[in-house]
């Protein structure tokens, strides 16, 4: 039986973002893809000839790629937005324009604040947050520090299982844009 499911690799600048992203889209596209976690990467090698070299491996058993990298940085930092947007347009060129970008402004970890109250309930806290998660400088430090020290990056994959995605999609503006550019590849 062939399988009619649309093929998805996730490729972040760690295996944690990776994992974050596949736990949040699982269930929200469940019965018309797959996610796949591609390459492995750590930090800077996302910069290197490696990637490309990888993806153009995985190319084949994958219809479409996430590409998923932070910006540190506000969006109001032009040149930066510009060199990652140049840095992806090189990598979908590699790739036979099979990318999608998810520019995450700051970092990952705005989506989290996104939806403060799953962040809460993880965390057995009571935090307020009602400011755009995209101006917040240091999201992880933000949530480490009010958290008591129990968030670490690395509890982003559990975390991420629980966020409403609706949340992220009305309190988010990228993520939302993001989403949008998915659904439309999928369809």
């Amino acid at each position: 039986m062939k399988n009619d499911k649309i093929r998805i690799g996730l490729v972040g600048e760690n295996e944690f973002d990776s994992k974050s992203m596949k736990n949040l889209f699982q269930d929200l596209f469940k019965e018309k893809v797959i996610f796949s976690i591609v390459g492995h990467l750590k930090g800077d090698q996302v910069n290197s000839g490696k990637l490309e070299r990888i993806l153009r491996v995985e190319e084949e058993f994958h219809d479409i790629f996430i590409i998923i990298r932070d910006l540190d940085g506000f969006e109001s930092e032009k040149e930066k937005v510009q060199a990652r947007q140049y840095w992806f347009e090189k990598i979908n060129q590699s790739i036979n324009q099979k990318g999608i970008f998810l520019l995450h402004i700051q970092a990952i970890e705005s989506l989290i604040l996104a939806d403060i109250h799953a962040f809460n309930h993880w965390a057995n806290v009571n935090l307020k947050y009602d400011k755009n998660p995209m101006f917040e400088p240091k999201p992880a430090l933000f949530l480490e520090r009010h958290s008591n020290q129990k968030y670490k990056k690395s509890d982003n994959p559990e975390i991420f299982k629980v966020l409403n995605i609706n949340l992220l999609k009305q309190n988010h503006k990228g993520f939302s844009s993001f989403i949008k550019r998915l659904e439309n590849q999928i369809k």
